[in-house]
């Protein structure tokens, strides 16, 4: 499956974002859900020049998998 519109949304979304800063800047990201407000996802610390939008949806991938594994999960031992 192809997630090319996926890659050209975020990668627009950083451009927007990280307009002014330079490609050797040290970035970090935080994105927040509102169904989970207290969870949120981060993406490391690096320079903004590595920061790819591939990068981001394999973190957004695997949160998911950990996620969908955590509600299936026997929820006392929450």
């Amino acid at each position: 499956m192809s997630l090319q519109w996926l890659k050209k949304g975020i990668g627009k979304l950083l451009s927007h974002a990280c307009r002014e800063f330079h490609q050797s800047d040290i970035v970090g990201i935080t994105l927040k859900s509102e169904s989970f407000p207290e969870k949120l996802l981060r993406i490391s610390f690096r320079e903004f020049a590595k920061i790819k939008p591939e990068a981001i949806i394999h973190v957004i991938a695997f949160v998911l998998q950990r996620t969908a594994a955590f509600f299936t999960s026997d929820q006392a031992s929450r």
